[in-house]
């Protein structure tokens, strides 16, 4: 609403500009008639001169003319009934917004149309960011949050990595993730262990990992161990 009501008083004040501007155009054109009317026939350059500056002044009253009539075609206030739909949709946004039905394409394209930029600046002491959203209208709002974590800090708990370090020596990601979650452990944010987040907190941590488990010359399989103690293996 305020986006229109701008737009009307920037069609009021361009009116008012070529209304100010006809005015001279006028005076002027009528004298350059004047000029052209005085001289005498004779003088044909002059008068050709002088009828030529009056015509071009006239073509000029007939632009601003023009200019006028189409500012005031275009120019028209909200009806009731307008208002009240405008209104209807802002109050029903966070429904349209949240649907199923609404796709991201559309929630992209509703963002490009009433957002002209975003301003965020970090405040490094209390990690919290102060961001300035600049709406098309020419209104804008501001609020804090703070610094989203992701990405910068591994926050699953030391014993954890450790353990991590210690598998990964020998162990695949898929292993040493089929083993914490017997444990009982979890992520820095609270989620069961996969392959993939197993190597994301190896990267973090700078510890190297095997593919596939390494054959431990200290430890024996089953097999191994019957054939060591000279005793029969049971499957």
């Amino acid at each position: 609403m305020e986006a229109i009501a701008g737009l009307h008083q920037r069609e009021h004040e361009q009116r008012h500009t070529l209304e100010y501007k006809l005015g001279q155009l006028r005076y002027e054109a009528q004298r350059a008639f004047e000029q052209y009317n005085e001289v005498d026939p004779r003088h044909r350059l002059v008068a050709a001169e002088l009828e030529r500056r009056w015509n071009a002044k006239l073509e000029e009253v007939e632009v601003v003319q023009a200019t006028l009539v189409a500012l005031s075609q275009h120019q028209r206030a909200l009806t009731d009934d307008e208002r009240v739909t405008i209104l209807g949709l802002g109050e029903r946004f966070p429904e349209v917004w949240d649907s199923p039905h609404c796709p991201m394409a559309l929630r992209k394209t509703i963002i490009r149309t009433v957002v002209k930029e975003v301003i965020v600046n970090e405040d490094a002491a209390t990690e919290r960011l102060q961001c300035i959203i600049h709406w098309q209208g020419g209104s804008h709002t501001s609020f804090e949050m703070p610094k989203p974590q992701w990405g910068i800090a591994d926050k699953t708990a030391p014993d954890t990595i450790e353990l991590i370090r210690q598998m990964a020596v020998r162990y695949s990601d898929e292993e040493i993730a089929r083993v914490l979650n017997k444990h009982g452990r979890r992520t820095g944010k609270g989620n069961r262990w996969t392959t993939n987040r197993v190597g994301a907190a190896r990267r973090r941590s700078v510890i190297d990992g095997h593919r596939r488990p390494c054959p431990d010359p200290e430890v024996f399989s089953l097999q191994q161990a019957a054939r060591y103690c000279g005793v029969g293996s049971i499957r």
